[in-house]
């Protein structure tokens, strides 16, 4: 996984709760982490608190869009990256990413 954004109703008034919640992990931007290696946790202005989407990088991006039509999953290609129809996910926002680029997250 590349990255998390998770949604948060008061991003002014949390953020610094989370940074703490963080340490002592690289902040990398106003509302946003590096957590060791693992994915990068990105704090959005949402209506809704929880995860808002994921990033996932992949080796084939190819092979991941046939896995996706085998199963009958909707999704949108947008460039090198697969927007899974969040319906199919229970309202969770997925992209995968060609994972032999380098990507930023939410671009």
């Amino acid at each position: 996984m590349q990255s998390v954004r998770v949604g948060i109703k008061s991003l002014k008034d949390k953020s610094r709760l989370w940074g703490k919640l963080l340490m002592p992990h690289e902040q990398t931007g106003p509302a946003a982490w590096q957590v060791g290696s693992g994915p990068m946790i990105e704090l959005v202005e949402s209506d809704t608190e929880g995860i808002h989407s994921m990033l996932w990088l992949v080796r084939d991006l190819a092979q991941a869009e046939a896995c996706l039509q085998e199963r009958g999953i909707d999704y949108q290609r947008a460039g090198r990256r697969l927007n899974i129809d969040p319906d199919s996910l229970l309202g969770l926002n997925v992209q995968l990413a060609d994972g032999s680029e380098n990507h930023v997250p939410g671009a």
